[in-house]
């Protein structure tokens, strides 16, 4: 009798090593659009004390992912899934070499951050989309609801991992501040 388990099978990524290599690559995508996703609004913030120069950048970073993900489907659907790949993992890797040289100005330039969100939020979702068409190849229509499970431990993993730290710092902050309140605000922690 074959016994049913609740675990989720990670034994894909063993036995199929191209797979294994996808399902890295698109973690690190996925986790380069959350740092992405970030680090710009809180650059923007920090430059021009705006919220909305910081919404105008969400909102067109944003745009360039949503518009990396459709244009992605249709050229993973026409073209070579590895050329594609390559090229945008290269391209978004050159948004980030200049991201990081721009961060290190002594007055970085609003303009560039603006620019290279776009560039980098179109390709880096032109990549998983890319990554994501290339799976059922790798895998074989037998194992394919496998991969998808562990394909969804990089979007549920990082989202969940973040997100249960961030009420426990909070609470932790909010526990701190009602005890200095109760013993005076010069009295130690």
């Amino acid at each position: 009798m074959n016994r049913q388990s609740w675990l989720l099978n990670l034994s894909l990524l063993k036995t199929h090593p191209a797979f294994r290599a996808v399902f890295i690559a698109r973690f690190i995508s996925i986790l380069s659009l959350g740092l992405l996703g970030v680090a710009i609004p809180v650059q923007i913030q920090m430059m021009t004390h705006s919220t909305w120069q910081v919404g105008l950048s969400v909102t067109l970073t944003g745009a360039s992912m949503f518009v990396g993900l459709m244009v992605g489907g249709v050229l993973a659907d026409r073209y070579e899934r590895k050329r594609l790949i390559l090229l945008a993992r290269g391209t978004c890797g050159v948004g980030f070499v200049g991201l990081c040289l721009n961060a290190l100005l002594p007055e970085p330039s609003l303009a560039a951050i603006y620019l290279l969100g776009i560039w980098d939020g179109f390709f880096a979702s032109l990549g998983v989309t890319a990554l994501l068409a290339a799976t059922p190849a790798l895998v074989g229509r037998e194992n394919l609801m496998q991969a998808g499970a562990i394909t969804m431990l990089t979007v549920r993993g990082l989202g969940d991992f973040a997100d249960d730290r961030r009420p426990a710092a909070g609470h932790r902050r909010r526990g701190v501040e009602l005890r200095r309140r109760r013993r005076g605000p010069l009295s130690p922690p």
